[in-house]
């Protein structure tokens, strides 16, 4: 027997949370998703000059270029940029390219140059703010060709707190007007307060949208992340699409799939209270193999945010312990829980439709306990733990993986299967995607995509 499901009302999921009301419904229709624009080379072209060129890009934190002449490195597609710490208050960005012969200025991902930009190739300079300040052998040039002094074409770029975002489009709208209501929905989590302790990337053979496409529902939670379903809802969740192409999805954390009482949470389960420093003995009083897990769930956590100086008094009970899923188009998703932070981006590759990178940043809040290990939710669980001593002032390196296993077992999972879903795009027996009301945020975004490129 089926279940009665109202698609245009879907499921509220934390009403106690400020913006954490349910978005209206958007009907896209039933209509399915031509599975060319995938694998269709003309795509890659349109995708670029309509809308990775004209859009607001994540590229990266603040936090990553302290001090005068920081910078780091920000690849997309066809283009690399330049992030820069101009000024103690200030930073710029530029194409990451000399105007002599297009060699590339900066190779490493992060770093610092000092007072100017050398071109390692002639020898040209360039100071912070993008200036051409030499020309080595001036002049063995002819005047008009110089003459105008040919500096580092800049970038626009706006900070969303500690989140630098960029756009290639001089006549682009602003990042506030973009980003919406997002930044308010958020700002019980200060955000700016998280920072980065694992950085991980790879190269897999799927499209950026095929890929990204697995992160913003959990519909396949059940049959590609069997561990989790002991203490997370996948079926009750709430998904809302937001302006401007953006969405959410919010995933109880706590009980499992469709709770009712007198169903059981295993002892194993009972066990994350020790992430946070806690134990089924601090809680005689509660059934924690009931309702009261997630009661214990919320309350040990904050215990260890007051123990810790850490403000959780902006954040609903939901928003402890519950998984906080925003995506910002056209390529990032943020999984965000009151103490860590994944960061997710996918980017194209140049030429190839059938290849993209994959980029997981995971961050958390630094704590004053030496003894205290992060939860490192890319392998989730009660013995997921991340980094001891954790302080946030020393930038892990990025690691680039030949080996999916290094991502940790949630992640695994997934990127085991999306290469498959590439594979089956081609088949003569699939007639297109057919993304129920769970899948609507692809809906969603593919629709905002569309509009860009029909600009």
């Amino acid at each position: 027997m089926h279940k009665h499901f109202d698609y245009r009302e879907g499921f509220t999921v934390d009403t106690e949370a400020k913006y954490g009301e349910k978005f209206p419904y958007v009907d896209y229709g039933t209509a399915p998703i031509d599975p060319k624009r995938y694998y269709d080379p003309a795509q890659v072209d349109i995708e670029w000059e309509k809308m990775w060129t004209k859009t607001w890009l994540l590229a990266g934190f603040a936090s990553d270029v302290p001090n005068v002449g920081d910078y780091f490195k920000f690849d997309i597609g066809r283009a690399s940029i330049i992030v820069v710490r101009t000024r103690p208050d200030e930073l710029k960005a530029f194409h990451n390219v000399c105007a002599h012969r297009a060699n590339t200025l900066v190779t490493s991902d992060f770093g610092t140059v000092g007072k100017c930009f050398h071109c390692s190739f002639h020898g040209w300079e360039y100071d912070l703010d993008g200036n051409l300040i030499k020309i080595r052998d001036e002049e063995i040039f002819r005047p008009e060709l110089i003459s105008h002094r040919p500096g580092l074409t800049e970038v626009k770029l706006d900070l969303w707190g500690n989140f630098v975002c960029v756009n290639m489009d001089d006549n682009c709208g602003s990042l506030a007007d973009f980003l919406g209501d997002i930044p308010k929905h958020l700002a019980g989590f200060h955000l700016d307060r998280f920072r980065p302790y694992r950085d991980d990337e790879l190269w897999w053979d799927a499209n950026w949208k095929t890929a990204m496409e697995a992160f913003i529902e959990f519909y396949h939670a059940d049959d590609v992340h069997p561990e989790v379903l002991g203490s997370t809802e996948t079926y009750r969740m709430q998904y809302d699409v937001l302006p401007n192409g953006h969405g959410r999805m919010i995933i109880p954390i706590g009980l499992p799939r469709e709770y009712e009482d007198g169903d059981k949470i295993s002892e194993a389960d009972q066990q994350m209270l020790g992430i946070w420093g806690g134990t089924p003995d601090d809680y005689p009083e509660y059934d924690l193999s009931g309702r009261d897990f997630k009661k214990a769930l919320t309350e040990t956590k904050r215990g260890w945010a007051a123990k810790n100086g850490i403000d959780f008094t902006q954040l609903s009970d939901g928003q402890v312990t519950d998984d906080w899923n925003y995506s910002l188009f056209p390529n990032v998703t943020f999984n965000i829980f009151a103490d860590v932070i994944m960061l997710q981006r996918w980017f194209p590759h140049p030429t190839d439709p059938e290849k993209s990178r994959y980029n997981a940043i995971t961050c958390a809040i630094p704590v004053p306990d030496k003894n205290y290990k992060i939860w490192d939710i890319n392998n989730f669980g009660p013995e997921a733990k991340g980094p001891m001593n954790f302080d946030g002032t020393v930038r892990p390196p990025r690691d680039r993986h030949e080996n999916w296993e290094d991502f940790g077992y949630v992640l695994n999972q997934d990127i085991v299967l999306v290469p498959e879903v590439q594979k089956g795009l081609k088949s003569p027996g699939f007639k297109g995607f057919l993304p129920g009301e769970a899948e609507i945020r692809i809906r969603h975004y593919l629709a905002e995509l569309d509009r860009v490129i029909a600009k």
